[in-house]
């Protein structure tokens, strides 16, 4: 049976070798916030043709036919311009809060929401780089992606201490980015 000293000093070695630095992590949040944005922008081009009735697709085609129980989107509380384009300037103020950093955890949670939303409203132009996008969201909720080049970071200097991070979301979204290659080589 292995003694807990050698269980502690592979584990601390794993740690040392894997451990993702901080600092990376909020310069991600920062690249996050900017796609984020750059695609909010993309989609309001079409805001009338995929997120409101007189569009392709009202609401009522896309409950009967890709709606599925316990899907969410805001979007579905109404199907007019107006609650279109109040969505997604919710959206970029979401979006540029992550992008600063301000409230980050609570910020993360509110744009991976608003992401799903929008989303979740119209599934005929999503494509996969969507969804990796939404991953990323979801697992950045558990990352320290605020402790670095954020508001969060300049009000509570306190968690600019550590630069190593080795735990469960780390190596959850490092599975993530290893997926995407790994399910990419099967395909070829």
């Amino acid at each position: 049976m292995l003694n807990a000293d050698l269980i502690s000093r592979v584990l601390k070695k794993l740690k040392d070798l894997y451990a993702f630095d901080i600092r990376a992590l909020s310069l991600m949040r920062i690249l996050v916030g900017v796609v984020l944005l750059t695609d909010l922008a993309i989609r309001s081009t079409s805001l009338t043709a995929h997120y409101t009735a007189e569009g392709i697709v009202p609401f009522k085609e896309v409950e009967s036919a890709w709606w599925r129980h316990g899907y969410f989107s805001l979007m579905q509380f109404s199907d007019t311009f107006g609650w279109a384009v109040f969505i997604f300037v919710m959206a970029a103020i979401v979006y540029s809060c992550l992008l600063i950093g301000y409230r980050t955890k609570l910020f993360s949670v509110l744009a991976w929401l608003m992401l799903l939303s929008i989303q979740n409203r119209n599934h005929g132009i999503l494509q996969c780089g969507d969804d990796e996008l939404r991953l990323i969201l979801l697992w950045g909720i558990f990352l320290p992606w605020g402790n670095f080049y954020s508001i969060d970071a300049n009000r509570y200097p306190g968690l600019q201490g550590e630069t190593k991070y080795f735990d469960v979301p780390a190596i959850a979204y490092t599975l993530l980015i290893f997926s995407v290659y790994f399910f990419t080589g099967i395909l070829k």
